[in-house]
C-alpha cells in the first residue's frame, strides 16, 4: 500500500517512462504497439550522455519528441502498408 507509493515516488523522481498505447486488446494491436516501442527505444538509445541528469534527459526528450514521434509512425504506416499488400493479394 503506502510504501509501495512511496517508492514509486521515489522512483518517479529517478527514470522516464514511456507509455505506448494500443488502440485495443488485439493480438495486432499489441504487436503493432511493441514494435512502435521498440523504434522509439531504438531511436531514443543514443539520445542521453553518461551522466546525465533526469531534468537534462527531460530536456533532450522533449526536444527530440517530434523524431520520436515521426519514428513511431513510420512503424504503423509501414505496418498499414504491409497489410494493405497482403489484402491487395489475396
Amino acid at each position: 500500500g503506502a510504501w509501495l507509493n512511496a517508492g514509486q515516488a521515489a522512483l518517479a523522481d529517478k527514470v522516464i517512462r514511456l507509455h505506448v498505447l494500443a488502440n485495443s486488446d488485439s493480438e495486432a494491436d499489441q504487436a503493432l504497439k511493441l514494435r512502435v516501442r521498440d523504434r522509439i527505444l531504438a531511436e531514443a538509445a543514443d539520445l542521453f550522455a553518461p551522466g546525465e541528469t533526469v531534468a537534462q534527459a527531460r530536456e533532450t526528450l522533449t526536444l527530440a519528441l517530434p523524431a520520436l514521434a515521426e519514428a513511431g509512425a513510420e512503424v504503423i504506416v509501414d505496418t498499414a502498408g504491409e497489410l494493405l499488400e497482403r489484402l491487395l493479394e489475396a
